[in-house]
């Protein structure tokens, strides 16, 4: 069902086909528990009406319609509250047929309830499950966040796989006062615990409007807008499956070949590809250029008047986006399986349109792919976006090109325009959660309520 904020369309649409969502949220859960209350109605999932009593109400359901496209990888099943639900965290892909993920249990639901994560690993070829590696976290621990002082702002920035490799980083920031200390705590297969601000850096508490984000290589965030950055690099162990903690790496400069920093006036950085040798930073100019230039970084605590210049690779025609500095827009990334090619997504938010570009890092080649594209038959904010490394856009949206509002198919924008990934209406039961592109694949997290039961679903589709 399709969650909307008019209350005659959720009545009339739970009582005519019980549809799909295409995406929890939670804000909209609680405003549809309130017109169910109203209306004493008990579900807003479209159910099989074949699973109507099951002889095992703990046996999987199939999910999928006949020529769907897809096929189940993994399955499980729980008894949880009316509005618990499951989650996907994240997937990857390590040797071409294990498949990593962590998935979430939220037995309560709605914005009060608290997100348990459990980590997984199958093998592809057999469908069997497989022992995480040794000392792997099998429970990131967010709940070790979740229990810090009430005074302190909090924000989850990473929950996440490094890319085709089995670890698994948290990463969670807290703020303390109007500018005050800011903190990184990192859980999952990192072991370290705690990071303070950098000493001295009173306007630290900047941190809070900016991401802390993981890409094939490390951690990075920047965090003077006028000249210098602040990365974050994840340190090696000798078990190649965890990380030991975080390193802080500084890379500072007011030009980049012609252009100047100028308090963000001529350019402003969209995303860094951090790197203990050499770093890449993206950003877009003042004269409608996406530019690429690279740089060493040195390791904090040196001095922060150390200069580290940047050398201009690449750049392209781009319209800048420029309302505002801080999040002034979101951006995506996907990689190749060796890291050597990544697609880079910026969305902007005021036109809701998605920009993308591929880079090779080895040939320093950089092509724009998609030139404000719209998800023209999917809800801007229900659908869920997956990326690929060649700058193609992935998203979950109505059946039939959009006219079909009790159907969900995939589709795919490329620089031709929209194409379905598998058949059209390909799901009869559940609620898409999470899609990724992994190895030219979609993958599909689904999860529902098992008709006629109090039993949550949650099933790993595959594209064939």
């Amino acid at each position: 069902m399709y969650l909307s904020s008019k209350g005659y369309t959720v009545f009339i649409l739970i009582i005519d086909t019980m549809t799909i969502d295409m995406k929890p949220i939670r804000k909209k859960i609680i405003a549809v528990s309130f017109v169910l209350a109203l209306f004493g109605m008990v579900s807003c999932e479209k159910e099989d009406p074949k699973q109507e009593n099951p002889a095992d109400a703990y046996a999987p359901v199939n999910v999928l319609t006949d020529n769907s496209s897809f096929e189940h990888i993994w399955d499980t099943n729980a008894l949880v509250q009316q509005f618990g639900r499951y989650g996907m965290s994240d997937l990857t892909i390590e040797d071409d047929h294990l498949l990593h993920f962590v998935y979430t249990q939220n037995f309560l639901g709605g914005v009060d309830g608290v997100d348990s994560y459990y980590r997984k690993s199958i093998d592809l070829n057999t469908k069997r499950t497989v022992p995480l590696p040794k000392n792997a976290a099998q429970y990131p621990n967010l709940n070790s966040f979740a229990n810090l002082s009430g005074t302190d702002r909090q924000k989850l920035h990473v929950h996440a796989f490094r890319p085709y490799r089995n670890e698994y980083v948290m990463a969670f920031m807290t703020y303390g006062g109007p500018m005050g200390s800011t903190h990184i705590h990192v859980s999952g297969d990192a072991s370290y615990t705690g990071l303070g601000g950098v000493n001295g850096q009173s306007h630290i508490g900047y941190f809070e409007g900016l991401d802390l984000e993981l890409g094939y290589r490390n951690m990075s965030m920047y965090v003077y807008y006028h000249m210098v950055y602040l990365f974050c690099g994840l340190n090696p162990n000798p078990n190649p499956y965890l990380l030991t903690g975080i390193d802080l790496l500084w890379g500072g400069f007011k030009t980049i070949d012609q252009y100047t920093f100028n308090n963000g006036t001529n350019i402003r950085p969209l995303y860094t590809e951090a790197d203990r040798v050499t770093s890449t930073l993206f950003a877009t100019t003042n004269d409608n250029k996406l530019i690429v230039a690279e740089f060493q970084p040195i390791f904090l605590p040196e001095s922060v008047s150390v200069e580290t210049p940047a050398t201009l690779v690449a750049s392209v025609p781009y319209t800048p986006y420029y309302p505002e500095f801080v999040t002034a827009a979101k951006t995506y990334r996907h990689y190749s399986k060796d890291g050597k090619q990544m697609g880079l997504f910026v969305y902007h938010a005021d036109t809701k349109k998605y920009y993308s570009f591929s880079y090779n890092f080895q040939t320093k080649t950089l092509k724009k792919i998609l030139d404000g594209v719209s998800i023209s038959y999917g809800d801007e904010a229900a659908s869920d976006i997956a990326f690929d490394e060649f700058g193609n856009l992935y998203y979950t949206g109505y059946a039939d090109n959009g006219n079909n509002k009790v159907g969900i198919s995939i589709y795919k924008i490329s620089a031709e325009g929209h194409s379905l990934v598998g058949n059209d209406n390909f799901l009869k039961f559940g609620q898409v959660v999470k899609i990724k592109y992994l190895l030219g694949k979609i993958y599909v997290a689904v999860q529902g309520r098992k008709t006629g039961t109090s039993i949550q679903q949650l099933s790993i589709l595959k594209q064939k």
